[in-house]
């Protein structure tokens, strides 16, 4: 009878175990499903309003007029131009080369006729999707506790550093960039620790869903080379993308590197780390055909940069150059840390030159580098204080386990490198859509610090968890106030005008639209504090000279330009056609000069054939405009001329069906409406 009853007390406790047991996965998925579903709903909100927008800024000349986007050229030529749609063997390319990403334009263009909420769509929707993938990279392979996960990917989801990436339409490089980024990144580490080995924190109930493991002996080669194949993707969406190699390497590295210490120990090399070598390799070998690969598509010339886009990479003074690309480091990391001033354009004069050593801005870059010792020393410890002992790296604190720290700081550097200017010139001085992959690391850094101060205080846990419920709420604000700022050309560049008011490119990019909205006065206006600001800048000047009635000035003005820049076509053209209106003959000298520089100008031909048609030369004129067709179908005014031309041949039908195209092109166009009547009535 003791023995009945003891069995019967028995399969009460095995049962009782069960239902705790189920009950407790039961509440790890709904918590799962709340840590997934969360930062995608914060997403959509914040978002939202940057749904309606017109095409701003560089998404005019990356896909409103390149010719790959809009389907005017074979598909397989935007694998040989750039990001502009320019051929990348141009000497005037700026060797952006991003091919995916053009596609993706292409096929938008595509589905939606043009239409640019459509394209404002398809980036919010990419950001969800790198928001939930960064979800599943931090609980598998970060391997962060649902906490800090959620925390990390809420901070995410709503930065507002991220505006210019999201709702910026060309900041679609960066999220495709990011997204197959985690894609590539993720399946590496299933290649390098296997993902059925669960561990449960002692702390907050936290469960950490990939333990670590010993590398298996081979069987991942599919995986490692869709990885593999998946970072060449990446590349190709954005150069920064190939950075993904770098983080898979030292993920690798720190995954075995108590085999590693063993062996320099030892001497010898252990089996096991075999097919941890065999995939270094493996990323060294990519690493290095998409270097020579991209060597080759640049025609091996550098991309031809202004001063003007990156003033301290071209200062003579290695001083200056060395103490301004370091203070760049943590003002990069200060909109980051502060979101609150934020510009589309932080070249020219946005931030001054530190050419002293007495700068007080040095401080910052010292403190930076202070604090950048002091996360180093803790990912040295997190790493190696326990190496020899075989421990089970379970959560610390609640915040993620021993290599937490360590591979977010790596997410959060290495992806930021490309862009830094410490190795390579780049076009910018700071663009907010580089520090989108970056972000990442910083939003886990932020979200398991958070976790381990509460873990390590739990007096003050109430208060930091409500002050980061502040912070999430405060960064969801200003990035729905900035989303508008998106919406049109306008809005963009007043925004930048009142954040960087001694920016001489936004100045100038306010005079070129109030110059297209016929707003002339307020435009030279701007137009003048912009050479004010930077007047080694030769499109300054010739900008300024087509609005100016006064021609003696202009003519000054376009000689400026050409003395700054010799090879300034657009100068040429617009000085040629300001002697021409003089009866001045040295104004054919000019236009055959732009012509010579580059025989498919189109501003060139379109004058040398309107000066032709003005002084009876036809056949030469027709020659010049029927070239201009060929390159530009589209442009109005070509036809308007070629109606002209028709017209004075006597062939009033041929000149009427012109004029009545280019009113088709450009139905604000008078002149082709009244030359148009002027035809008819002669028939």
């Amino acid at each position: 009878m003791k023995c009945e009853a003891f069995q019967r007390q028995m399969m009460c406790n095995k049962m009782t175990k069960a239902k705790s047991k189920k009950s407790n996965a039961l509440e790890d998925e709904n918590y799962a499903f709340f840590t997934y579903s969360l930062p995608l709903i914060l997403a959509c909100l914040c978002y939202l309003n940057g749904y309606a927008g017109d095409f701003v800024h560089d998404d005019v000349f990356a896909i409103k007029n390149n010719k790959d986007v809009t389907g005017e050229t074979f598909i397989l030529d935007l694998f040989k131009n750039d990001f502009w749609g320019r051929r990348m063997n141009d000497s005037n390319s700026h060797k952006s080369y991003r091919p995916l990403t053009t596609l993706s334009f292409r096929l938008d263009f595509h589905l939606s006729g043009g239409d640019p909420q459509w394209f404002h769509l398809v980036n919010i929707v990419l950001h969800l999707c790198v928001t939930c993938l960064l979800t599943r990279v931090c609980l598998r392979v970060l391997r962060c506790c649902q906490m800090s996960t959620l925390m990390s990917v809420c901070l995410f989801a709503v930065h507002p550093v991220h505006v210019e990436a999201v709702t910026g339409i060309v900041g679609r490089a960066d999220l495709l960039a990011a997204l197959v980024f985690l894609l590539a990144f993720s399946l590496y580490a299933s290649c390098v620790r296997p993902p059925d080995s669960p561990g449960r924190d002692i702390n907050d109930n936290c469960l950490v869903t990939d333990a670590p493991g010993l590398t298996p002996a081979w069987p991942h080669t599919g995986i490692l080379v869709t990885s593999l194949g998946l970072s060449v993707v990446a590349t190709l969406c954005k150069e920064t993308g190939a950075s993904v190699l770098g983080v898979c390497l030292i993920y690798d590295v720190i995954a075995h590197r108590r085999q590693i210490l063993v062996a320099f120990k030892k001497g010898t090399l252990s089996a096991n780390l075999f097919p941890c070598l065999t995939r270094c390799f493996s990323l060294c070998l990519t690493a290095g055909a998409l270097v020579l690969f991209r060597l080759w598509m640049n025609n091996f010339e550098s991309p031809n940069f202004l001063e003007e886009d990156n003033p301290a990479s071209f200062s003579p003074s290695f001083v200056t150059r060395a103490l301004t690309l370091t203070y760049l480091l943590p003002f990069n990391l200060w909109l980051l840390l502060c979101p609150a001033h934020l510009s589309y354009d932080w070249q020219g004069g946005s931030i001054p030159l530190l050419e002293s050593v007495t700068d007080s801005r040095n401080l910052v870059t010292l403190t930076f580098c202070v604090g950048a010792v002091c996360l180093a020393r803790k990912c040295w410890r997190d790493l190696w204080e326990n190496c020899e002992e075989d421990e089970d790296e379970t959560c610390q604190n609640g915040g993620g386990c021993s290599v937490t720290v360590p591979l977010a700081t790596c997410l959060l550097v290495v992806p930021f490198i490309p862009a830094s200017n410490l190795f390579v010139r780049v076009g910018f001085v700071v663009a907010e859509r580089i520090l989108y992959t970056p972000s990442m690391g910083f939003c886990v850094l932020v979200g398991v610090g958070v976790v381990r101060l509460c873990g390590r205080y739990p007096q003050v846990k109430p208060h930091l968890l409500t002050g980061f419920m502040l912070l999430l709420l405060a960064l969801g604000a200003r990035t729905c106030t900035r989303n508008p700022v998106w919406q049109s050309r306008r809005s963009l560049f007043w925004s930048g005008l009142r954040t960087l008011p001694l920016n001489a490119k936004v100045h100038y990019n306010c005079a070129n639209y109030l110059k297209d909205s016929g707003n002339i006065t307020v435009a030279i206006e701007h137009y003048r504090m912009a050479i004010k600001l930077n007047p080694h800048h030769a499109s300054y000047y010739n900008n300024l000279g087509t609005i100016l009635s006064n021609k003696t000035e202009a003519e000054l003005l376009f000689l400026q330009a050409l003395k700054l820049r010799p090879d300034h076509k657009l100068a040429m053209v617009n000085l040629g056609n300001l002697y021409l209106e003089q009866e001045d003959q040295r104004g054919m000298s000019f236009l055959q000069q732009a012509l010579d520089r580059d025989p498919d100008y189109v501003e060139a031909l379109l004058s040398l054939g309107k000066a032709m048609l003005d002084s009876g030369q036809y056949r030469q004129a027709g020659d010049y405009i029927r070239r201009v067709l060929t390159l530009r179908p589209d442009l109005p005014e070509a036809h308007t001329y070629y109606g002209a031309l028709h017209h004075k041949t006597g062939e009033f039908e041929k000149a009427v069906s012109e004029y009545q195209t280019a009113f088709t092109l450009n139905t604000h166009s008078t002149l082709a409406m009244k030359n148009a009547a002027v035809s008819l009535r002669r028939l």
